[in-house]
């Protein structure tokens, strides 16, 4: 059962959209701190696989020069292997792709969170619109348009922001 509270608060206009505030806080929020993450992750593996790409070249051209140093052609090998493993990690994960809708979605998730703020100043200078559609209109598609958060990131920002 809704708490008697919440529905007093939601019941008038401001309420309402200080309650629609707090969630696009944290779906803004939460999509900037999920594109960066991912962003980041993206990063990481390019340049480890980069660095070991390097190490195997290297690796390779001593090699051929010293051909009787089995060990060092094997090092190559399994460097290689590992190389080709994170490339294939990073594609099949889509860490870019992924960082780049969070940031779509945390861009989308702004513009509504703007828009809300100025109709709480509205409302607070006495003027009340009849209702809120356009605004709910716009929530919906970002939602609908959007990336989930990952559940962990999207509670932490909930009791954060729920505080606040």
């Amino acid at each position: 059962m809704i708490a008697k509270k919440y529905l007093e608060l939601i019941s008038k206009p401001e309420g309402l959209l200080l309650e629609w505030l707090k969630s696009t806080k944290v779906m803004h929020q939460g999509h900037h701190i999920a594109a960066t993450r991912y962003n980041n992750h993206h990063r990481t593996i390019g340049t480890v696989s980069a660095i070991l790409s390097a190490i195997i070249a290297t690796s390779l051209f001593i090699s051929l020069s010293t051909s009787d140093n089995r060990l060092a052609i094997i090092i190559s090998g399994i460097i290689s292997m590992l190389a080709s493993a994170l490339t294939g990690v990073s594609t099949f994960l889509g860490l870019n792709e992924k960082a780049n809708r969070h940031l779509q979605a945390a861009t989308l998730f702004q513009a509504v969170r703007r828009e809300i703020e100025e109709e709480i100043m509205n409302i607070n200078q006495g003027k009340i619109k009849e209702n809120y559609l356009p605004i709910r209109e716009k929530w919906t598609k970002a939602l609908d348009t959007s990336i989930p958060l990952p559940k962990g990131l999207y509670d932490s920002l909930s009791n954060q922001v729920g505080d606040d």
